[in-house]
């Protein structure tokens, strides 16, 4: 065991095993075999006051790091139901142990009682109140859900509209629209490709905002259906347009240094409102374009959707 991602816990009694000692927290037989595959020291008698060494992540299972070492992430709007954030690209949704620091959870739990509703809803998972994730390279908005009946209705509803930005390689079309059968591949299913086949299962609709014929990248508007894995990333590459600074699905050569994907627009209805939050904290894209401008365009693009 790493001792680095560990801590020492005292027995305050006699048990057979570690297994048995650790099965007293309520910790589960397949939660022990993830994190202590040793199967010499899970046998072993563990007598009063014997200090053990245990993985964190076992002990803190579905607890949040309260450290938070990232680029700081924008609150952009709070309800009395759910709270906004604008996520920074190269950061995490949400850990996946308790040793994890680069994710939004645990800046919500840096930040003191202040948002600890958002961490109070869904307590058994890693999510807690996330309404849907984006991936470690996007960035762009995200939704926390601050009380269970929004949360519910979230999740089963289908009333929900997705827009996102993207700075493509390539000149796109005015309007476009895709539809692929995406599955995936690799090492826990982790990178999606389109295979050929009647039966479509990831469909998208877009929007040309600029083209810049120097650099031929396309700002492009992108209404998204059903939110897959890598979808927008693995449906603009196949189609031949991938996005500039994907590390996965484009070979382009790039100086930048992030994947210019942004959750730009999430509109939905609750307790009979509607809400259209969008989040403007696109970072890098003055690189390429009028930023304001570009916004602007972007706007009356949504509102044409």
């Amino acid at each position: 065991m790493d001792t680095k991602t560990c801590i020492d816990v005292s027995a305050l009694d006699d048990y057979p095993s570690v297994h048995d000692f650790l099965s007293s927290f309520q910790i589960s037989k397949n939660r022990i075999k993830k994190y202590i595959t040793a199967k010499k020291f899970l046998l072993k008698k563990v007598s009063r006051k014997d200090v053990l060494t245990i993985p964190i992540d076992l002990l803190n299972h579905h607890m949040a790091n309260p450290r938070y070492r990232g680029v700081e992430p924008k609150i952009i709007n709070e309800e009395k139901s759910f709270l906004a954030i604008s996520k920074p690209c190269k950061v995490h949704s949400l850990p996946l142990g308790y040793t994890e620091e680069d994710n939004l959870i645990s800046y919500l739990r840096s930040q003191g009682k202040k948002y600890q509703p958002a961490l109070k809803i869904n307590k058994n998972s890693y999510e807690k109140g996330l309404l849907y994730r984006l991936d470690y390279e996007t960035s762009g908005l995200v939704l926390f859900a601050k009380d269970e009946k929004l949360f519910v209705h979230f999740r089963e509803s289908n009333q929900k509209k997705k827009f996102y930005l993207a700075l493509v390689h390539g000149g796109t079309k005015d309007a476009f629209s895709y539809a692929h059968h995406i599955s995936y591949v690799g090492k826990k299913n982790s990178i999606g490709t389109v295979k050929t086949s009647s039966f479509t299962n990831a469909h998208l609709e877009g929007k040309k905002i600029f083209y810049d014929q120097k650099e031929n990248v396309s700002l492009v508007l992108i209404s998204l259906m059903e939110g897959m894995r890598h979808q927008i990333r693995v449906q603009m590459a196949s189609s031949g347009y991938p996005i500039v600074g994907d590390p996965l699905y484009s070979d382009h050569p790039t100086t930048f240094n992030r994947m210019f994907l942004h959750a730009y627009c999430y509109q939905f209805e609750f307790d009979q409102q509607k809400f259209s939050i969008v989040d403007e904290n696109f970072d890098g894209l003055e690189v390429v374009f009028d930023r304001d401008r570009a916004l602007e365009i972007a706007h009356e693009a949504l509102l044409r959707f």
